[in-house]
């Protein structure tokens, strides 16, 4: 299963993360990160750490500005299962 591990930049706690992906019950076979800061990076690491695929999707702010974030969140949505 493909699956978007994104979130708050905020949010720093790699071992935290880590526990809630380990334990949220899904059969992880691809990461899918928006490639910010905070959640999206540890999901990146968890995915380095297990051996799992990881697809980065990085908002395009010099050409969308501020409807990069959606735009690519609804790329996210649309690759993820």
């Amino acid at each position: 299963m493909k699956v978007i591990i994104a979130g708050s930049r905020g949010i720093t706690d790699r071992l935290g993360v880590f526990s809630v992906i380990d334990n949220c019950g899904l059969h992880i076979e691809e990461v899918v990160s928006g490639c910010a800061n905070g959640v999206d990076k540890i999901g990146e690491s968890w995915a380095e750490k297990n051996g799992i695929a990881f697809s980065r999707f990085p908002a395009n702010w010099n050409t969308f500005g501020k409807s990069a974030g959606i735009k690519r969140n609804i790329e996210m949505g649309d690759y993820a299962d």
